[in-house]
């Protein structure tokens, strides 16, 4: 696993330098992660993620809206408030625009 973090590593300087942004940043597609996500990303030189969020609801999955950094050195979490697909999916909570407006909102 290590060599494969390296190689996305080269993938995430060169976007950097693509762009002209000093941070790079990811969210895991439908938030998606094991116990070794933060660990690779971190590897893989991200400066911060977005994973961290609920597919079912909406809300703070880690009880807060601060940044924080998680047992990894460098990564910073930006905390997720809303998924899309939690609110508008009929699996989830299957909200029209009006309620999901209000829920984002309360």
């Amino acid at each position: 696993m290590r060599g494969t973090a390296l190689s996305r590593g080269a993938k995430v300087r060169e976007s950097r330098s693509g762009h002209g942004k000093s941070e790079v940043g990811v969210r895991m597609h439908w938030l998606l992660r094991d116990e070794n996500t933060f660990c690779v990303l971190e590897e893989s030189g991200y400066d911060y993620d977005s994973t961290a969020g609920y597919n079912e609801t909406v809300g703070y999955r880690c009880g807060t809206t601060q940044t924080f950094r998680r047992w990894v050195q460098t990564l910073l979490e930006l905390p997720l408030h809303i998924q899309d697909g939690a609110m508008f999916y009929s699996q989830r909570l299957d909200l029209s625009e009006t309620e999901a407006g209000i829920s984002a909102k309360s």
